[in-house]
């Protein structure tokens, strides 16, 4: 065999050794939990599923000028439930029988509580409270607030509304007994198949109304 030929023969041999070796190495390192240079379990600490723990609270204030609403969801547990870097920092804080929250854009993450007694929200901001049983609720919102509501059964709702709010109801699983609301001028009432029993309105020139399904044929008298 010319001299040539064993050159090549040798080196295509060196290529598919270092290759084999590299395949080895790749594997040893996966069944170890790692790929590249980090962890596969550590994907820098995204698109995992986090939950911080918060003081109980009996009272939720929102401050703070935000395009989403703040989603608060029911649970057994107190705490802060989001996605991503383990890192973020959120502004809370929690005093005596409140729950201080200060809301900016780029913010995402759920509130969990087992039950709310008040909500306060600042100018601008807004919320989703979602599958609470409660006996009452007060919700005491400033202009251009956003409220909605989504499969909650409450005996007695209280809100209370400045201008230009926005004040939503829906959910197969909604029942209100007693609802008193209050809205501003200028602001907005949807309501999507949620049955009420007494209902209390004060609307002042309402830019948009929709009420369909029960939450048109229960209400029999709104004073």
């Amino acid at each position: 065999m010319k001299t040539s030929n064993k050159l090549l023969l040798s080196f295509v041999g060196l290529i598919v050794l270092l290759m084999l070796l590299s395949d080895t190495v790749m594997w040893a390192n996966f069944k170890r939990g790692r790929s590249g240079d980090g962890l596969l379990t550590d994907d820098d600490n995204k698109g995992k599923e986090i939950r911080i723990p918060v003081s109980a609270f009996k009272v939720l204030k929102i401050e703070g000028v935000a395009s989403d609403r703040l989603t608060v969801d029911r649970d057994e547990k107190y705490q802060i439930y989001f996605w991503g870097d383990k890192d973020q920092r959120f502004d809370y804080s929690t005093r005596n029988d409140t729950m201080f929250i200060k809301l900016k854009d780029g913010d995402h993450f759920v509130l969990e509580c087992p039950a709310l007694q008040t909500v306060i929200l600042s100018e601008g901001n807004g919320i989703s409270l979602r599958r609470f049983e409660l006996p009452s609720l007060n919700i005491l919102a400033g202009k251009s607030c956003n409220v909605e509501l989504i499969d909650m059964k409450v005996n007695v709702l209280d809100v209370k509304g400045g201008e230009e709010s926005e004040f939503v109801a829906m959910g197969k699983k909604s029942l209100i007994d007693s609802i008193h609301l209050q809205l501003g001028q200028s602001s907005v009432l949807k309501s999507y198949e949620v049955p009420y029993g007494h209902v209390s309105m004060a609307v002042d020139s309402l830019r948009e109304l929709q009420l369909t399904g029960e939450s048109l044929t229960s209400m029999k008298q709104i004073k």
